[in-house]
């Protein structure tokens, strides 16, 4: 019988906001108990009491709950690397998904954290179903649309599909994304190729515009019978004080096409100086007007966070952009002093004599009206050469704007409606993965609001701690379906995360090596999507916690919600709360010891480092020692292969 005890003032406990001080119980592989102490007693005090246990002072060092990482694909790494990516990082127990690229079968050998199975579910292997229930998965997975040429979709009937999960207990995890093909196809064309021909591909002859300028309806979300009456453009206040916008569009009608006048008429397109100054006089007016009723009224939250992401999902920011990139090959017209002056070729053959000789006499008699002071002034000058050349030659695949403007967020907020839907006839523990929308998000927010919904969904670090200003051309690691998108898209996610509208915060990782990320290329067409990016999850969302304008006891009530968000979410999900995801008598000693005020520079474990998007990033949160139950696989740079790939068997005997 091995005990041990961890004494720290900043114990992470659900029971308060704050860490709290105490000290922790570890007999053989579980917690025996967590007792809480007075801020006043000293550490020797605890020290001697608890003798017994060889107690280890880390009163200055924070003590949470393990990570519970779900949904990892190794693909091409190995579970020693793998594991060590994530055990460096705090994650305990990690959840693996089968890969979709490739089918490299890695031998259990030496593992750092405990390793649990996602079993994937598609239509090719229905006849399994039966299967279901004696299956050593902790939840299952599928997609609502193929990620691979290895993998199908969901089967259509998804009420059937959900009534045979419930049977199982366990949750069904869905990628809900549902995507147009034309427009898939202009920013992965690639998608379904083998891997080889991928690389061999030549996608350079479909570029010349973006498939996004081109939806295939032109109000998709919009939906209404063609009998009804459209409503103007209005201004309306909510109670929020906030302006919202009412469409006068109809999605029955197909809009007219634009007409466009060769004509300018220069009096028409400028406003005169009284017209100006009266258009920046109700400008100003109505921008006082919609400030005063902000300031009257904005008590409603949520009403605002809804506002916004309706502007975001009708915001076309990114199409404009990569519209803008197309001229950037257009190349210039410039004036050449150089050049001489010369009379064009077309007169070349022309005779003056001649000329005279075929007109009529009368005509030839009338003399020429007379010159005006111009005409005199531009008589025989010619306008000066011009030279038309191409300054610049970009490769349009590398421009991550024209990437992320053909993968809309509609595909996923198109594909929560159909399960939200769905869900209402045939209940199930529904669990919506892997969102970089925020609209999306939202929606499902909205739905536990109002109908009282357990479906939950998660969000990864990288949609949240990076924008598409932040993605250089040609960067091709920071590919991922679906993409990182906008600021505003960014902020709100934050947003949602502290309104509870995010319920776990997750990689999602995939190791894809250089040659298939396209690294020295940089074609976003022709790369596999995938973030390499296992062990930084919680010291990524820390930073930007740690960063904002918050007091100390804010940033302490946010390291409680960490765990939340990676711990205790988790294992409420896969039903495993009564031994994991949290501090507490009787449950596995999963922890994490780190001080999150002290930086680092990142330093992967990965045999692929060079497409870890967080490699050499500073980021807060220093991890000093990890244990999984009861027993240390991480220490300071040290490892120890303890960890176990977990059978339902052994789920099932402990749990």
């Amino acid at each position: 019988m091995v005990k041990s005890a961890l004494i720290s003032r900043h114990i992470v406990s659900y029971k308060s906001r704050h860490p709290l001080y105490g000290i922790i119980l570890i007999e053989n592989e579980e917690i025996s108990d967590v007792i809480i102490v007075d801020d006043n007693i000293p550490a020797s005090a605890l020290f001697s009491k608890f003798r017994e246990w060889n107690p280890i002072n880390y009163e200055n060092y924070y003590i949470s709950p393990g990570i519970i990482e779900i949904g990892v694909r190794p693909e091409w790494e190995t579970y020693v690397n793998i594991t060590k990516m994530a055990a460096s990082g705090g994650v305990t127990l990690l959840l693996e998904e089968k890969s979709i690229h490739t089918e490299i079968t890695n031998p259990i050998d030496e593992l750092y954290c405990d390793i649990g199975l996602i079993k994937r579910i598609d239509s090719n292997n229905l006849e399994d179903i039966k299967k279901l229930k004696k299956s050593s998965a902790f939840a299952f997975k599928g997609y609502l649309y193929p990620p691979s040429n290895k993998v199908a979709s969901l089967p259509n009937d998804l009420p059937w599909l959900l009534s045979k999960v419930r049977d199982t207990g366990k949750p069904l995890i869905i990628d809900p994304s549902i995507p147009q093909g034309r427009m898939l196809h202009m920013a992965s064309p690639c998608r379904h190729m083998n891997l080889e021909e991928r690389i061999a591909a030549d996608i350079t002859k479909d570029m010349e515009f973006s498939a996004a300028a081109f939806p295939e309806s032109i109000y998709p979300d919009e939906e209404g019978s063609p009998n009804e009456e459209p409503v103007r453009w209005n201004l309306n206040r909510t109670r929020s004080g906030i302006p919202t916008f009412s469409s006068s569009r109809n999605s029955s009608k197909i809009a007219e096409p634009l007409r466009i006048s060769n004509k300018f008429d220069l009096n028409n397109h400028m406003p005169d100086i009284e017209e100006e100054d009266t258009m920046r006089s109700r400008g100003r007016t109505i921008m006082r007007d919609i400030k005063k009723r902000r300031q009257s009224s904005y008590h409603d939250i949520y009403e605002d966070l809804d506002y916004r992401i309706k502007v975001i999902e009708s915001d076309i920011q990114a199409i404009s952009k990569a519209e803008i990139t197309t001229y950037q090959t257009a190349g210039s017209t410039v004036y050449s002093k150089q050049l001489p002056r010369r009379r064009s070729s077309s007169f070349s053959d022309f005779s003056f004599r001649e000329f005279l000789q075929a007109v009529p006499q009368e005509e030839a008699a009338q003399p020429a009206p007379p010159m005006s002071s111009i005409q005199k002034r531009l008589k025989g000058k010619r306008p000066m050469p011009l030279n038309t050349h191409m300054e610049v030659t970009i490769q349009k695949d590398r421009i991550y704007l024209n990437h992320v403007a053909n993968i809309p967020d509609k595909w996923e907020l198109k594909g929560v409606k159909k399960i939200l839907e769905v869900l209402q006839a045939e209940s199930c523990k529904v669990h919506i993965c892997n969102l970089s929308s925020a609209a999306a998000v939202n929606k499902i927010r909205q739905n536990k609001s109002t109908n009282e919904s357990t479906v939950t969904c998660d969000t990864c670090p990288h949609y949240m701690s990076f924008s598409d200003k932040d993605i250089q051309d040609g960067d091709t690691r920071f590919k991922d379906y679906p993409p990182i998108r906008n600021q505003a898209n960014c902020n709100l996610l934050w947003e949602l995360l502290k309104l509870k509208g995010i319920d776990i915060i997750s990689s999602h990782h995939a190791s894809i090596p250089s040659e298939y990320k396209n690294l020295d290329n940089g074609s976003f067409r022709k790369a596999l999507s995938g973030i390499n990016g296992l062990g930084f999850s919680m010291q990524i969302v820390w930073t930007a916690l740690s960063s904002v304008n918050a007091n100390d006891s804010l940033k302490e009530h946010y390291i409680v919600r960490l765990a939340k968000w990676f711990s205790m979410h988790p294992a409420k999900l896969l039903g495993i709360e009564s031994k994991r995801g949290s501090i507490e008598r009787g449950k596995y000693a999963d922890l994490i010891i780190w001080n999150p005020y002290q930086s680092i520079s990142c330093h992967t474990y990965s045999a692929m480092k060079e497409s870890c998007i967080y490699e050499g990033r500073e980021l807060m949160g220093q991890v000093i020692k990890v244990l999984v139950r009861g027993m240390e696989v991480f220490d300071n740079g040290n490892f120890q292969a303890y960890g176990e790939y977990l059978k339902q068997n052994t789920i099932i005997k402990d749990f």
